[in-house]
């Protein structure tokens, strides 16, 4: 897509299914990937207790990235999943990614290491309207965004900023999606705008730090 603001350093609003995202739908395969008319990306996961993580490969280091989405359909009216956006990948097993769960109204920011996955903060948000009842698909989208610079990280959603944390494990990779279920069987995902800017360093150190100390209080 056509990009004119000097700090936008990468936009895709996904209304040309020739921009180079991943498209996958495979029979009896539980990961589903692809453009969605009229201009949506979407990444489905149809497993309990799974997971999927999807890039373009695209790489940055020091950026703001953000994205448009919403739950477009699920199976089951309370299962649980989360969803948002992944950054700073190095390898399948080597990322970082901010969660929404529009179920239990909480955000996850995560953190995939050779040896699991480890929650770095959570918290609880009650601003979400990305969703609708079974059956229904929402007429509003939530905005997830992370200020990343060098090992300091601000996550807001719909906005409003959630935390501010410092983490040196990567310091640069791709940007994408992803997407985790719980006990939910089957998660399907629209993403209406991806959109990485320059980043603002002030404006991340405007946003107090919370350390582990401060978690615990």
């Amino acid at each position: 897509d056509e990009v004119s603001d000097a700090n936008i350093l990468f936009q895709d609003t996904f209304s040309n299914p020739e921009s180079g995202w991943p498209e996958e739908n495979k029979e009896d395969d539980p990961y589903r990937v692809g453009y969605h008319p009229p201009g949506y990306y979407h990444i489905e996961v149809s497993d309990a207790e799974d997971s999927l993580a999807e890039t373009r490969g695209d790489s940055f280091d020091n950026a703001s990235v953000d994205a448009d989405l919403f739950v477009d359909f699920t199976d089951t009216e309370e299962g649980d999943f989360r969803y948002g956006l992944m950054l700073r990948r190095q390898a399948a097993d080597k990322f970082y990614a901010f969660t929404i769960s529009s179920r239990s109204g909480s955000w996850y920011i995560l953190k995939e290491t050779p040896s699991g996955r480890d929650v770095l903060a959570e918290g609880s948000v009650d601003t979400l309207t990305g969703f609708a009842p079974p059956g229904f698909s929402p007429n509003t989208s939530d905005n997830l965004r992370v200020d990343a610079n060098g090992e300091d990280f601000v996550f807001y959603i719909n906005d409003e900023p959630m935390i501010r944390i410092q983490d040196d494990a990567y310091d640069s990779g791709e940007i994408g999606f992803f997407l985790e279920t719980f006990d939910e069987t089957l998660a399907h995902i629209h993403y209406d705008t991806l959109t990485v800017r320059k980043v603002d360093p002030a404006a991340i150190e405007a946003v107090p730090l919370t350390t582990a100390e401060a978690e615990d209080t």
